[in-house]
C-alpha cells in the first residue's frame, strides 16, 4: 500500500479585483490563474515514504514548503508536479522514499524510508 501523495495548495490567490480563489491540486499537470491575480500564497507538500514491515519504523512524512506572497502573471499557466507516496514494504524493513512536489520554482522534498 503506498503512501499519500503530496499536494500543491494555494491557500489565497487574491486577484486585483478583489476576488479570491482557492485551488488545491493533487495530480501533476499545470494550473493556470485567474485573470487579475498578481500574488498566490502557496503550499507545496511533498509524498510520504512507505512504512517497512517486521518491526521497521514508519515512513517519514513528505516536505512542506511555503510562500506567503508569491508573484505570478493573470492567465497564466504554471507547471506543477505532485510527488508520490513512497511504497510500503511489509514483508521487510526496507520501504521506498516519496517523491518531491514542485510548483513554478518552489520544491518540497519528498519523505525518507
Amino acid at each position: 500500500m503506498a503512501s499519500p501523495n503530496g499536494g500543491i495548495i494555494g491557500v489565497l490567490n487574491p486577484t486585483s479585483f478583489g476576488k479570491c480563489t482557492v485551488t488545491s491540486q493533487t495530480s501533476s499537470g499545470t494550473l493556470t490563474t485567474q485573470p487579475g491575480t498578481r500574488v498566490a500564497a502557496i503550499a507545496v507538500v511533498a509524498g510520504g515514504a512507505g512504512g517497512g514491515g517486521q518491526s521497521a519504523g514508519g515512513g517519514g512524512a513528505g516536505g512542506l514548503r511555503t510562500c506567503s506572497s508569491f508573484s505570478v502573471c493573470g492567465a497564466t499557466t504554471y507547471p506543477i508536479t505532485v510527488g508520490a507516496g513512497g511504497a510500503s514494504n511489509p514483508a521487510g524493513p526496507a520501504a521506498s522514499s516519496g517523491s518531491s512536489s514542485i510548483f513554478s520554482t518552489i520544491s518540497s522534498t519528498g519523505g525518507g524510508a
